[in-house]
């Protein structure tokens, strides 16, 4: 299975957080899945943290390429494609990264791991 991971999802698997399914975190672990996380769910955290919504250690982005390295987590570019396929979606979710998220899934064919209910009102494939 392709997989386009959350920024939520990745944060909790990255603090151990027990928010997590187990469902999310086995289908993180196993190996005959792809795994993708998107520029833009870290450009995300980058604002976040930026407007002290978001706290993370000090080597947060070391912690993080360490985690996406062992799992095999390839990085999702954030392309001209993706952009314009978010015009073609419905405004059922007002996020704007949730938004390309969706817009990445359906263009990359990809099943997105996430919590939100928001992104399943879309024709996307959800995992949770």
């Amino acid at each position: 299975m392709n997989l386009l991971i959350d920024t939520h999802a990745l944060l909790w698997l990255f603090s151990g957080d027990t928010r997590l399914s187990h469902k999310a975190k086995s289908t993180f672990l196993n190996l005959d899945n792809t795994l993708f996380f998107s520029l833009a769910s870290y450009w995300e955290m980058c604002l976040k943290i930026q407007a002290k919504k978001l706290a993370l250690h000090k080597d947060w982005e070391k912690s993080l390429d360490s985690l996406m390295e062992e799992n095999s987590v390839r990085w999702l570019n954030i392309s001209r494609t993706h952009l314009g396929q978010t015009l073609k979606l419905p405004l059922i979710h007002k996020d704007p990264f949730d938004r390309l998220l969706i817009a990445q899934a359906l263009s990359e064919k990809l099943v997105i791991m996430t919590d939100d209910g928001q992104i399943g009102k879309y024709a996307v494939n959800t995992l949770w």
